[in-house]
């Protein structure tokens, strides 16, 4: 179900259309742009269910400016997005329904299904949890409790694969292991170790509270969380003096309470039920310093727009409807309301037709030859060397590389040889001796001579007009495959055993 990094929901949806060729990346793309089609109209509906239409119209429209980015990698956080939006959407109306601990209930399924996605919905979950535990509402246990077990439920299937295999059921190796390294490096997923106690070996708390304060300001998409806080955070001054104002004490010209000067004033009626929204903005806040504090320590990692977006169209809804309250009291704020309102409307009855549509173009640009959709992400000298890899000769042999999105994936080799990584502990001078035992061919190309230049010095060389060429040494690995192409990316080479 997974290996580790990858979590089974997207891989099983382009499983039907999975192949060893190039063509695979189109229809992935195809997948991914229809699926996005499908997410935002998802979105529209778990916004308005609280919002309003109208809102919900105006939320679309921005973050179909960030999905349209999003839609064109084969990655899961477009769907992982349009789960999310959903849990907060059910989990926001939960106390308000006939029955709040089944919806909180089916709140947890929807997080179960984000985690099948990917795993950073983890810090969703326990966003949710703090939220059901924090906010004042009848049968708070029963439904912290319905909303694990719908999570366990519906993420019982990869909880139990990794439970079998002796780790935490909410195993990821980008928790376990990447997020504890100190920089990036290729392959991290597959070769990492570090732990929180192989970290605090080598740093102090200075250091963990100097990467956590670096990471909150420098992560990319920071800008959506700090924005969404300010705006709540302005629009809740806002709404408290309005209200202090409004509840001051009696002024010249009002009625004094009843009962003459002596009399104690009537009791102040209970504060009024807390509606969808403000549960939202609420929940919205929670995830959102969540995600904000988990992705501050992976920054020194990884810091990608990716990474954040999942929560993008959890906070702008709430931020619009701030701005929309917080301006209501102006003749513009009134006027644009109903503008919206006409717009809502309009978008109710059409809503289907324009994600199909929306689906539709999406296809159409994918499918356009020259569109940078149809594009395979791996270059025609990797197709070349996988073909090459795939011959049954090379059936089990084992290949060094230099890992890298440049070198042709694995997957697209048939022949299931084994990728070698040459490790930072073999010094130069030992790198023969070490090839002749643990590698059967080697798959120079410019990132494996830019990492190690002195291990195949004499050998091989770069050259940014010809690419890897051959030097007077390279006698002692018999050539298997030279790319072809006028730039040469790849030799392929067998390693000489010592008779």
């Amino acid at each position: 179900l997974t290996d580790g990094n990858r979590h089974p929901l997207v891989p099983a949806l382009l499983a039907p259309f999975a192949s060893r060729t190039a063509r695979f990346f189109t229809d992935a793309r195809l997948v991914s742009a229809v699926l996005a089609a499908a997410v935002a109209y998802a979105l529209h509906r778990a916004a308005a269910r609280v919002f309003g239409a109208g809102l919900a119209l105006l939320a679309l429209v921005g973050v179909l400016l960030e999905v349209r980015l999003q839609a064109r990698r084969i990655c899961p956080e477009p769907l992982l997005a349009g789960l999310l939006a959903a849990s907060v959407s059910v989990l926001a109306t939960a106390r308000s329904s006939a029955r709040p601990v089944r919806a909180t209930a089916l709140a947890g399924a929807l997080l179960g299904a984000a985690w099948l996605t990917k795993g950073s919905a983890t810090l969703s979950l326990g966003a949710s949890a703090l939220f059901v535990l924090l906010v004042r509402a009848p049968r708070r246990p029963a439904r912290l409790a319905a909303l694990l077990a719908g999570f366990v439920v519906v993420a019982s299937p990869l909880l139990a694969v990794n439970a079998a295999a002796g780790r935490s059921p909410l195993y990821n190796v980008n928790s376990a292991h990447v997020m504890w390294e100190d920089r990036w490096d290729v392959e991290l997923d597959r070769r990492s170790e570090a732990t929180p106690a192989t970290w605090f070996a080598r740093h102090g708390v200075g250091d963990a509270v100097e990467r956590l304060a670096t990471g909150l300001v420098r992560q990319r998409g920071v800008e959506w969380i700090v924005g969404f806080l300010a705006i709540v955070g302005v629009a809740a001054v806002l709404r408290r003096e309005g209200a202090a104002g409004e509840g001051g004490a009696a002024g010249p010209g009002r009625a004094a309470p009843p009962g003459g000067a002596g009399t104690a004033p009537p009791s102040s009626p209970p504060p009024p039920p807390r509606s969808p929204r403000e549960d939202w903005r609420s929940l919205a806040s929670i995830t959102a310093l969540a995600w904000w504090v988990g992705f501050a320590w992976y920054a020194p990692i990884v810091s990608s727009r990716r990474l954040l977006f999942p929560i993008f169209p959890i906070v702008l809804p709430p931020a619009l409807d701030a701005i929309r309250e917080a301006s209501a009291r102006l003749p513009l704020g009134r006027a644009l309301a109903r503008v919206g309102a006409r717009g809502a409307r309009l978008f109710t009855r059409t809503a289907w037709p324009l994600a199909g549509l929306l689906a539709a173009t999406a296809i159409a640009l994918t499918v356009l030859a020259g569109d940078p959709w149809a594009r395979s992400p791996v270059s025609s000298s990797s197709l070349a060397a996988a073909e090459v890899l795939s011959r049954p000769e090379h059936a089990g042999a084992r290949v060094l590389v230099r890992p890298s999105r440049k070198v042709p994936p694995d997957w697209l080799v048939e022949g299931r040889v084994t990728y070698v990584a040459l490790p930072d502990a073999v010094a130069d001078a030992d790198v023969p001796a070490w090839l002749a035992a643990q590698v059967d061919l080697v798959l120079v190309n410019q990132g494996l001579l830019d990492r190690r230049p002195g291990a195949f010095a004499g050998a091989f060389a770069w050259d940014p007009a010809s690419g890897v060429r051959a030097l007077a040494g390279a006698a002692a690995f018999p050539e298997v495959w030279t790319d072809p192409a006028p730039r040469c990316a790849y030799r392929l080479v067998r390693v000489a055993r010592p008779r």
